[in-house]
């Protein structure tokens, strides 16, 4: 009852005054911990703005909620139901026409990982029949469109989802065909590059810089090319306190640099700083001295700093 009328109240705001900035924010805080029980495609609009305009929330805080209200929708409904909605190339074509209207997951999906089974076998399952049938698709916008979406998706899981020995083989065979076309000074086709995106990170292979089949995909090669290698150079400067040798330490540093969980490409920061007084007042900190409350420039400790999701909100 509250927690419906609460969010109504922040759909008003929003609809009589789009870009009220916080009126979004407290809408992602409301519906951070809801799982809706019936279809609304009205909220579908301000969840896509809620999602892309600034930093306005954290995207896997809100992803269980948002899932939750897609999966009401007939059409998803449908697709999820269906055993076989993946069993042909045809069928895979015809998941894609209609996974193609609906923004919102497309927009999710770039953002964070989507806690869902049911979507997980699906996208699953067309990787895997893509791949395998990468030589007789015929490029359509809403394939490009759909494979640039499952690209961010797969580099921001960290390519958690299940692959086969057969696709092993197949991803393998698709990287040497591109290196070898690239060597030649070739043009993979850009289904070919976005379909070996979905399985492995482009910018561990030589030749990723010189995809120019990406340009006119910004957002792709920006976040799969770009990005990654900027922060090789930027790590070379990172100042070292001191040497690592411990082997298991040296292993967890491996694992972390190659998978750095949790990805995250938004992190729902405050447009106001808060007083270190202010935030002692919300936590309901027990302290042994309130003359914490009166540091203006506090040097802080972030014990355990993660991905640095928690340092710079900090």
């Amino acid at each position: 009852g509250r927690l419906e009328e609460a969010i109504y109240a922040y759909v008003q705001a929003i609809t009589l005054k789009p870009g009220f900035r916080d009126a979004y924010v407290n809408f992602s805080l409301a519906i951070k911990n809801t799982k809706f029980n019936s279809a609304n495609p009205q909220l579908y609009l301000i969840m896509i703005n809620m999602l892309t305009i600034e930093n306005l929330t954290r995207p896997r805080d809100v992803a269980v909620s948002i899932l939750s209200l897609l999966k009401h929708d007939p059409l998803i409904k449908d697709l999820l139901s269906k055993k076989t909605s993946v069993a042909n190339l045809k069928e895979v074509t015809s998941t894609i026409e209609t996974l193609a209207k609906f923004t919102l997951l497309n927009q999710l999906m770039r953002l964070c990982p989507l806690p869902d089974l049911q979507f997980e076998g699906l996208f699953v399952g067309m990787r895997s029949l893509l791949l395998m049938n990468i030589e007789k698709i015929e490029v359509f916008p809403d394939l490009v469109y759909f494979l640039s979406t499952l690209a961010l998706h797969c580099f921001t899981n960290e390519y958690v989802y299940f692959e086969s020995n057969e696709e092993k083989k197949l991803v393998d065979r698709l990287e040497v065909e591109i290196t070898q076309t690239i060597a030649r000074s070739g043009h993979p086709e850009v289904i070919k590059i976005l379909c070996l995106a979905s399985y492995r990170p482009l910018h561990q292979f030589d030749w990723c810089q010189k995809l120019e089949v990406l340009d006119h995909l910004g957002e792709v090669k920006k976040r799969l090319i770009d990005e990654p290698l900027t922060e090789r150079i930027i790590a070379r400067d990172i100042p070292i306190l001191g040497e690592i040798s411990d082997d298991i330490s040296c292993k967890v540093r491996e694992q972390y640099e190659e998978n750095p969980y949790p990805r995250w490409v938004k992190l729902g920061i405050p447009s106001t700083a808060k007083s270190i007084s202010k935030v002692c007042d919300e936590v309901g900190l027990n302290l042994d001295s309130e003359n914490i409350k009166n540091v203006v420039a506090p040097a802080v400790l972030v014990a355990g700093c993660g991905t640095g999701q928690h340092s710079i909100g900090t």
